[in-house]
C-alpha cells in the first residue's frame, strides 16, 4: 500500500491530497515496491554525508540603505483565457520563459518569450492523456518538458520545441523531481508510511523505469504533513543540487553519491531540532501552527545563480530574505518589509532564477494597494504599472545584489 500525504503547504497555500486515502498498488506500483525493497535491502545504502561543505552565513542587518540592488522588470502579456494567479516555479531557456501555476482550480503551465509576450499554454486541465489536475512542479532538458501532476500521481512529457504532448506514466508519491542524467532521476520522496522501505529518505534516485537505486538524506521526521517553499531540487549549470526540510545543508546529487556544497547559517536563528519536531508531530498531528510560533526557522527556500545565493525564510510569521555574494563571501539578511522599502515596492515571494537574477512576481493589485506608494515606484516599474490593469498577469521582478 502507498499512503498519500493529506496536506501539502507551499508558497502560502494548502493542497489537500486524497485525505490520507490508502490505495491499492497498480501492477506497476507493485513491481516498483518489490524492486525498491530488494534494492534497498541488498544495497543498504543511505549515502548521507556528515561534513557540511562551505558555511554560508546570512548576517541579520537592520541598515539596508547601503545594499546595492540591480533590478529590472518584465511584464507578462495577458491573452484571453490566460490569467496567472501565482508563479510557483519558473525557468528560462535561451528563448523562452516557463511559468508554472500550481493550483487545484486554475493550475497550468505557460510559455512566454524573453520579453514577456505570450507564446502558449502547455497541456490542459483534465484527466485524459496529456492533461493534469494539479501540476506541482516541472523540469526541462534539451528535448523534453516534464510536468509532475500531484493530483493524479503521474508524469507528463511534452516536446520542448513544439510543446506538444509526448507521453505520460504513473509515478509514486512525489511532488518534484530532476533528471540527473539520461538514465537516472532524483525524486522528492513524500512517502510517510514507515512500512514502505524507502520512506526514511528525503530523496530517492531511480532509473527511467522508476526502480529505486539509492536513497539520500534521512528525514528529520516522517509525517503526513509537509512544509514546502518552492522546488528544493534544482539544476545549477551541469549539476543537480538539493536540500530538505529542517536540514540546513544544500547537496550536490549524482546517480552515485550525494555531497554537501553549502551549509546555511541563519545567524541568530536556527532550524528546529529533530527531537522538537518529533514531539510536535507525534501521532501524525499537524505541527504547522506550533512550529510557526516557535521562534525556529519554520521553512526556507534556497536559490542560486553564478554570482550569488538567496535564501527566503520565516520565523514567527516574520519573513526574511538573505543575499550572499560569491565574489566577496559576504552574506546579509533583512526583514522582507525592510527589503521592500529598499526596492520601493512590495513583492509576493521568490519563485526562481533567470540568468544571473533572482525572480519574484509582482501583482498589480498589490502594487496599487496604496495610491501614495505608486508615486514612489522605480521609474521603469511605474511606466509598466501606469498602463496595466488589476486583471493583468504579474510583472516579473528580476534582481541581484549590485557591486
Amino acid at each position: 500500500m502507498l499512503m498519500y500525504l493529506p496536506f501539502l503547504y507551499r508558497n502560502g497555500k494548502y493542497y489537500k491530497k486524497d485525505n490520507m486515502r490508502v490505495i491499492k498498488l497498480s501492477a506497476l506500483g507493485f513491481v516498483f515496491f518489490v524492486l525498491s525493497l530488494v534494492t534497498l535491502i541488498s544495497c543498504g545504502e543511505n549515502r548521507n554525508v556528515e561534513n557540511v561543505g562551505k558555511i554560508v552565513k546570512f548576517t541579520l542587518q537592520k541598515d539596508i540603505d547601503s545594499l546595492p540592488i540591480d533590478a529590472k522588470y518584465i511584464p507578462l502579456e495577458t491573452p484571453e483565457g490566460c490569467l496567472i494567479g501565482s508563479v510557483d516555479q519558473l525557468a528560462m531557456t535561451d528563448d523562452a520563459i516557463f511559468i508554472l501555476e500550481s493550483d487545484q482550480e486554475h493550475g497550468g503551465m505557460y510559455v512566454f518569450d524573453k520579453d514577456g509576450r505570450f507564446v502558449t499554454r502547455i497541456g490542459n486541465r483534465g484527466r485524459g492523456p496529456g492533461e493534469y489536475i494539479l501540476p506541482m512542479s516541472f523540469t526541462i532538458n534539451s528535448e523534453l518538458i516534464g510536468i509532475l501532476d500531484g493530483g493524479m500521481n503521474k508524469l507528463l512529457y511534452y516536446d520542448i520545441h513544439t510543446f506538444e504532448f509526448v507521453r505520460q506514466r504513473p509515478i509514486f508519491n512525489s511532488t518534484y523531481f530532476e533528471w540527473l542524467d539520461d538514465k537516472t532521476m532524483v525524486w522528492g520522496n513524500d512517502e510517510s508510511n514507515p512500512e514502505i522501505p524507502y520512506s526514511e529518505f528525503s530523496y530517492v534516485v531511480t532509473d527511467t523505469s522508476l526502480d529505486v537505486n539509492v536513497g539520500y538524506l534521512d528525514k528529520v521526521i516522517r509525517s503526513g504533513y509537509s512544509i514546502m517553499t518552492g522546488k528544493p531540487v534544482y539544476r545549477f549549470k551541469d549539476e543537480v543540487r538539493m536540500y530538505a526540510s529542517f536540514i540546513p545543508t544544500v547537496y550536490r546529487g549524482t546517480a552515485e553519491n550525494c555531497t554537501p556544497v553549502y551549509t546555511i547559517d541563519f545567524d541568530r536563528f536556527e532550524l528546529p531540532p529533530a527531537k522538537y519536531m518529533e514531539k510536535i508531530s507525534r501521532n501524525n498531528q499537524c505541527y504547522f501552527d506550533e512550529l510557526e510560533n516557535s521562534g525556529y526557522v519554520s521553512s526556507y527556500g534556497f536559490f542560486e545563480t553564478t554570482g550569488a545565493l538567496c535564501v527566503r525564510y520565516m520565523v514567527k510569521h516574520e519573513k526574511y530574505i538573505g543575499l550572499y555574494s560569491k565574489a566577496n563571501g559576504q552574506g546579509f539578511a533583512y526583514k522582507k518589509d525592510d527589503f521592500e522599502r529598499k526596492i520601493s515596492h512590495k513583492y509576493s515571494y521568490i519563485s526562481g532564477v533567470i540568468g544571473d537574477y533572482f525572480v519574484a512576481p509582482l501583482f498589480i493589485p498589490l502594487l496599487r494597494e496604496n495610491p501614495d506608494d505608486v508615486k514612489l515606484l522605480p521609474p521603469d516599474l511605474k511606466r509598466i504599472v501606469d498602463v496595466s490593469s488589476d486583471g493583468d498577469n504579474p510583472i516579473l521582478f528580476l534582481f541581484k545584489p549590485g557591486v
